[in-house]
């Protein structure tokens, strides 16, 4: 088969290409501005940010040892070296003001965006597919998670190199100089020391040789090999990490069987699905439906879609950019499919930032397609399915832009998933509510209340009281609870104690 012409915007007229990147960098600022425009106001948040970034001794210097540090230990099991490294800067660039933080997410988030329309059109899409695709990618309300939560620093910096790589390896795949290849394996190890999930570019570069129809010979696959030397180390060192977890006691929630693994995996794959093509109900906690069997009425609707989708994928298996979709999706995702953990974190909004690209190209292909139709017998189908995909995009933005405020402080955070599902309360909830309520910086005030009998003084003070003792209720010893209430209780002058 002969290969496909890889596309790339040095074939645009010098006029044009200046214009399209100048065009790019604009809508971006523009369209990502005004979703996230609240968010230098926002606050670090008692979920990872502390431990990350406000109490990690790595960022409390920056000089050569500190750095040097950085890149020769785990943060939080987890071997993120160049996010830790980027959180440094922040902290030594304008100390712990939460803005620069959070607008360096935004900004990184908005490279993406550029790469993304550059990468939509070296994969063959026109301009307007390929800028529909970025549009949909950056202001999908599932990605919200990954730009607004600090912590997340990881997702929106691996992804940018990530994709850098991929743009690296389609002027490879066009030139076929050593150089260009040198850039890739460059590209893809910053990449995974910013994040682990980068593991999966290896594969995600033969689907690429497939896409352009490269045979797969074995040089092909030692190209492969020469970038897994760089990433398989660099992943050993977090599963190394958590290990050490394994050893120390950890056990998962429950022991699972392998059917039971499998339809985990099976709900986990179309939730994603159906989360991004309808994000209803977003969430930075998610429950896995109990009990975990076939005669669960959601399990058994998930396999049904599923097999549904099956039958349609093999129905459709000659539409290159479905498969280039569901290859991107099934490859990216398989990471973090996970079948022995907390309930709370089998799947994850912050999960999908990168493997919904895949799907983001599909959807700027129908997008081109209907906008260049030419059949005179489908005009007003052909006008209405694209007013609905701008409609769509529309609507997304206008939804990711009410869930960014969900992300300003511990509070509106705590709350908001609190109060979602309350029959799916956990622990960890409600003691972080009830340390949201502690810390927050009206608390003093709210203790004179107290002491002077106000009823809102003594309200504030009771639910507070009541979270740490409802968490006791569903795990009894818990540490932190009972941490939380002693402090509490010493806080309002209180002649009370938890024993642990």
């Amino acid at each position: 088969m002969n290969e496909i012409k890889i596309k790339k915007i040095c074939d645009e007229p010098v006029k044009n290409q200046k214009s399209l990147i100048v065009f790019l960098v604009v809508l971006g600022v523009v369209l990502l501005g005004l979703i996230y425009a609240s968010i230098g106001q926002f606050e670090f948040l008692n979920w990872d940010d502390d431990i990350i970034v406000l109490n990690n001794p790595l960022l409390k210097v920056f000089d050569w040892a500190h750095i040097k540090t950085i890149f020769s230990q785990v943060t939080n099991r987890t071997y993120t070296p160049l996010t830790i490294f980027s959180f440094a800067v922040d902290r030594a660039v304008g100390g712990y003001n939460p803005a620069l933080f959070h607008w360096h997410n935004v900004f990184l988030h908005t490279v993406n965006f550029i790469l993304i329309a550059l990468l939509g059109y070296r994969f063959g899409l026109k301009w307007e597919g390929a800028i529909f695709a970025a549009m949909l990618f950056a202001v999908h309300p599932m990605h919200v998670e990954s730009v607004a939560w600090i912590t997340e620093r990881k997702d929106v910096l691996y992804v940018l190199f990530y994709l850098a790589a991929m743009l690296q390896y389609q002027s490879y795949l066009r030139e076929r100089h050593w150089t260009k290849f040198c850039l890739v394996v460059v590209f893809a190890f910053l990449s995974i020391l910013a994040k682990p999930m980068a593991m999966t570019l290896p594969v995600i570069l033969l689907l690429m040789d497939g896409w352009y129809r490269r045979k797969w010979t074995a040089n092909v696959f030692k190209e492969k090999i020469v970038v897994c030397l760089f990433l398989v180390p660099v992943v050993w060192i977090s599963i190394v990490a958590n290990m050490g977890l394994i050893e120390s006691g950890y056990q998962p929630v429950f022991e699972l069987s392998l059917g039971q693994r499998i339809l985990i995996w099976i709900w986990s794959l179309v939730f994603y699905l159906k989360q991004f093509l309808m994000p209803l109900q977003l969430s930075h906690h998610y429950f896995l439906p109990e009990p975990v069997t076939i005669f669960n009425e959601e399990y058994l609707k998930y396999l049904g879609i599923f097999i549904i989708g099956i039958v349609m994928i093999y129905r459709w298996r000659k539409q290159r950019w479905l498969i280039l979709a569901l290859g991107y999706f099934l490859i990216s995702i398989l990471p973090v499919l996970r079948d022995k953990t907390a309930v709370t974190h089998v799947v994850a909004d912050r999960f999908m930032y990168l493997p919904s690209l895949g799907f983001c190209f599909l959807l700027g292909f129908i997008f081109q397609s209907v906008y260049y139709s030419s059949d005179k017998n489908y005009i007003f189908l052909n006008k209405f399915i694209m007013i609905i995909l701008l409609f769509y995009v529309s609507a997304l933005s206008i939804q990711s832009q009410a869930y960014v405020r969900i992300w300003k402080n511990n509070v509106t955070f705590w709350e908001y998933v609190y109060n979602l599902k309350p029959q799916r309360i956990n622990s960890l909830m409600c003691i972080k509510l009830g340390e949201a309520y502690h810390k927050r910086s009206d608390f003093k005030k709210m203790v004179r209340l107290y002491h002077r009998g106000d009823i809102d003084g003594l309200a504030y003070i009771q639910n507070i009281i009541d979270l740490y003792n409802k968490a006791l209720k569903i795990q009894p010893g818990n540490l932190y609870a009972i941490k939380y209430l002693n402090q509490l209780y010493a806080d309002i002058g209180a002649d009370k104690r938890v024993e642990e």
